[in-house]
């Protein structure tokens, strides 16, 4: 590649050499345009912008109008990818003829920062949950849209206080002892607890806290995200009450109904959980990325102080490259910048799934994926799985099935979160699935402590349950049941060789909608 100086018409002074030197020398891209826009000249920088593609003879489209001036302008780079950099012009003389000197600083980098920042920014103040981030000592350094309409306390208002102040009295000190202990020795904690608003009222909320690390991994921030539970417990109380009121087929109904938000309730911690690991690094790679930002501005006022670009600024330049890493930084720069797009992405995934799973009304019969629907339902259950189980999928090819998704992942759900349950310390869950001809089946195994023979003709029977006192209402399976008979199915179990268990759902690829009366006498068990 050569730079095409100029043909002169002699050979170049020494004080013109120097000048074309520097002008080599300078990381920005300069070119001389002529009045028709066509390049005159082109120094190394505007050829490591644009390619190895000769520049010299070409019009690139540049503003040539802009004396004085400066303007953003996009450009395709030399990997064919659109960039974008700061343009700026003025007209002088070129061996006596008039002309514009053009100077492109690539702001490419800079602009994706801003875009990403905005983004961030964006998630964080449109968030349906509180998000509070502070020191290390607890002070908070800000909030989000949401945490005000909970608290009653603005931005500006909490912006300094510490969550003491925001306590409610109702925890001891070993409460928040083994919370903070949690935090700085394990790195997250999560739980309800009772806080007060700007008013004085009391709150529940479902609260999840996690750190935030710098490059370095020196801690920086501590970010909490949490949910009020003040309508859920009013909720669980008016049912109570309504539930004291029902007749024993009335209760059979509702406590099924019951089931599945309780499904939702118990798995509540764990999503705000999941959410939170996301929105917790996203955070963190901002706190990063803002230092990159203020080292690469300090690169750009190095370059602004000395409008000559002589050799002392280039030296400058090159001396401050070498203090912020620039090579480096620029590569953990994307990968900070795809990072933080895969988080949001996991936190819109989350969210659309849990929509799925919690679809209110009477369900909608579709043509459904059931890989998608497992896919969907682990998702959401992840946090109350991956802690107790290594998970196994054995996906057959499986044809679309007419079926009512959200109640379908309902019967999922329960199968896999029983699955973790029955698993004492860490263990295997296996997810199979086949067809044949006219059905699809779904088999769940676990290798968990199993299911006593004795007991296995009574797991689909409404309040059974081998679960301690207060865990579990037994309806869980008696429901799926109820769900699949709907659909005109089989759900059954088999006690595995050796240990754990194995439910089968199996489903008409056809299948309509069926009465939702349970018939008790097809609960049984596979041979």
């Amino acid at each position: 590649m050569t730079t095409n100086l100029p043909a002169l018409q002699q050979a170049p002074s020494h004080d013109e050499n120097t000048v074309l030197g520097l002008l080599e020398a300078i990381p920005d891209g300069v070119m001389v345009l002529d009045v028709s826009g066509s390049v005159l000249y082109a120094n190394r920088g505007a050829y490591h912008m644009f390619g190895g593609r000769e520049l010299v003879g070409r019009d690139l489209g540049l503003p040539i109008t802009l004396d004085g001036r400066h303007a953003e302008i996009e450009y395709i780079d030399r990997a064919g990818c659109i960039g974008r950099a700061e343009l700026r012009a003025s007209r002088f003389n070129w061996l006596g003829q008039p002309a514009t000197a053009v100077s492109l600083r690539d702001t490419t980098v800079r602009y994706a920062l801003q875009e990403q920042l905005a983004l961030a920014d964006q998630v964080f103040e449109s968030a349906q949950e509180g998000i509070i981030v502070t020191l290390p000592d607890g002070v908070i350094v800000r909030v989000n849209r949401a945490f005000a309409a909970i608290t009653g306390y603005s931005a500006e208002e909490a912006r300094g206080l510490t969550p003491r102040l925001l306590s409610s009295g109702e925890h001891g000190r070993t409460f928040f002892e083994r919370m903070w202990t949690s935090v700085f020795e394990e790195g997250a904690w999560q739980g309800e607890v009772i806080n007060r608003r700007k008013d004085g009222s009391l709150y529940p909320q479902s609260l999840s806290i996690t750190q935030i690390h710098d490059a370095d991994g020196v801690l920086t921030h501590l970010v909490g995200v949490f949910t009020d539970l003040t309508q859920d417990k009013i909720a669980q109380g008016k049912l109570a009450e309504a539930h004291s009121q029902l007749s024993q087929s009335e209760r059979v109904a509702a406590i099924g109904q019951l089931e599945k938000m309780a499904a939702i309730g118990q798995l509540a911690a764990g999503v705000v959980h999941e959410v939170n690991n996301p929105v917790g690094f996203v955070l963190s790679n901002l706190g990063v990325l803002g230092e990159y930002a203020d080292d690469l501005l300090r690169l750009v006022d190095a370059y602004e102080q000395d409008g000559s670009h002589s050799s002392e600024c280039a030296s400058r330049v090159r001396k401050i490259k070498e203090e912020i890493g620039y090579t480096e930084l620029c590569v953990d720069l994307k990968r900070l910048v795809d990072q933080s797009r895969e988080g949001l992405e996991r936190v819109r995934r989350i969210v659309l799934d849990l929509k799925d799973f919690s679809r209110p009304g009477e369900p909608s019969w579709q043509w459904s994926d059931l890989h998608q629907c497992l896919e969907s339902t682990l998702n959401i259950a992840w946090n109350e799985i991956k802690y107790k189980a290594n998970v196994e999928k054995r996906y057959g090819e499986l044809p679309l099935v007419n079926c009512a998704p959200s109640q379908i992942n309902q019967v999922f759900m329960n199968l896999l979160i029983n699955a973790a349950q029955a698993i004492e310390e860490y263990g295997r869950i296996t997810i199979s699935t086949g067809c044949d001809a006219e059905t699809v089946w779904v088999e769940v195994s676990d290798n968990g402590k199993g299911i006593a023979p004795e007991n296995l003709a009574r797991v689909f029977e409404p309040f059974f349950t081998t679960k301690p006192v207060g865990q579990g209402t037994g309806l869980g399976l008696s429901l799926s049941h109820s769900i699949v008979q709907r659909h005109h199915g089989r759900i059954e179990v088999r006690a595995q060789d050796g240990d754990g268990c194995c439910f089968r759902v199996t489903l008409p690829i056809g299948g309509t909608a069926g009465d939702a009366t349970v018939d008790q006498t097809n609960m049984g068990s596979l041979p």
